[in-house]
């Protein structure tokens, strides 16, 4: 995802590995207390004085794994599962008062304390479960190590959900500036064809696939608006600019679409024919040719030199230029609205 100003700049990137990873659960809840994440459990409870046995018959009633026991309705001890088997393995007297076999003294939190000092005392004390106080001091609930950290997590996961439509727009904002900038880098902007730098990628390309594959050559059309100067000289440069935005529509609607068409700078144009040897450029370039001198652009009459090259194996594009330079200028001094050939 992109992280963007009030101004929609792009500032800087940031992943969902990187978001989750520094997002410490215990920081969101370090203030908040436990009453006001979620209900406690309610705890069954007996009296201290109750018979053992009577109160090993209640959880087995009732299916509790613990019993809280109490003295005048404040908390004075547990009995859990763990100490009924002790007390089967020690054969003890099951008639005694519960008070005798209970665990004590009896460890609790207040319900003011925050959830990360909760989650701390249990981890600290390895505790499976914990009790609950109210500011008064009577039991409010008890609460176990699974539930509390199930309660923190899944109310991170909730946060993170929260947002989840605010990302979706950062990322839809990102995904259309990408697509902005990305025609900025590669398009020309005044006549939004490819630039220079686009089009030079794409021969690269091309002349990796014609070597790798050896699909057939391709070829390369280099032409410059004849006199274009006198144009921006007799009618202005903002004349000039239509020309030149009217010149490439022109040309893109005579060549394929598979062709590639470039502004190289200036006046100067390229275009890419994949899979096209020496004859059919040439054909190519005299249909661009013709119907550009039988055409006006902005009300004014309009030609065009050409130099046609095909690609030589093994050529480096840097040779191939220098080739289409030297059709460009024999087109030109053999008296412009011409075709020329790169020699070898």
């Amino acid at each position: 995802m992109g992280v963007v100003d009030d101004l929609g700049r792009l500032t800087g990137v940031i992943s969902c590995t990187d978001l989750i990873s520094n997002i410490d659960p215990k920081q969101a809840i370090e203030t908040q207390k436990i009453s006001s994440l979620f209900s406690t459990t309610k705890i069954p409870t007996t009296e201290h004085d109750a018979k053992t046995i009577d109160v090993i018959k209640q959880m087995q009633l009732e299916g509790h794994d613990s019993l809280l026991v109490e003295k005048k309705e404040k908390p004075v001890g547990i009995l859990t599962t763990k100490d009924f088997v002790r007390l089967i393995s020690e054969h003890s007297d099951f008639d005694k008062p519960i008070s005798a076999y209970m665990s004590k003294p009896l460890i609790n939190i207040n319900e003011d304390d925050s959830v990360k000092e909760a989650l701390g005392f249990v981890q600290q004390n390895q505790f499976k479960r914990v009790i609950v106080l109210d500011t008064f001091g009577k039991a409010k609930g008890m609460l176990s190590k699974q539930t509390l950290i199930t309660t923190v997590y899944n109310q991170w996961l909730a946060s993170i959900r929260e947002h989840q439509e605010d990302l979706s727009k950062l990322n839809k904002t990102l995904q259309d500036r990408l697509v902005k900038y990305e025609m900025l880098a590669t398009t020309d902007y005044l006549t939004q064809v490819y630039n220079r730098s686009k089009f030079e990628d794409i021969v690269a390309m091309e002349i990796s696939r014609s070597s790798r594959y050896k699909t057939g050559t391709f070829s390369l059309i280099f032409f410059d608006i004849d006199h274009f100067k006198e144009i921006n000289d007799t009618h202005g440069h903002a004349k000039g600019d239509e020309v030149l935005k009217e010149l490439a529509d022109f040309v893109d609607m005579k060549i394929r679409k598979t062709d590639v068409l470039a502004r190289w700078g200036g006046e100067e144009f390229m275009i890419l024919l994949p899979h096209t040897d020496l004859e059919h450029a040439l054909k190519a370039a005299e249909k661009v040719r013709s119907s550009l001198g039988n055409s006006k652009l902005c009300g004014l009459k309009i030609t065009a030199s050409f130099g046609v090259a095909t690609h030589i194996k093994n050529e480096k594009f840097e040779h191939m230029l220098e080739r289409l330079d030297e059709a460009l200028y024999k087109a030109k001094n053999a008296g412009r609205n011409k075709i020329a050939v790169a020699m070898h």
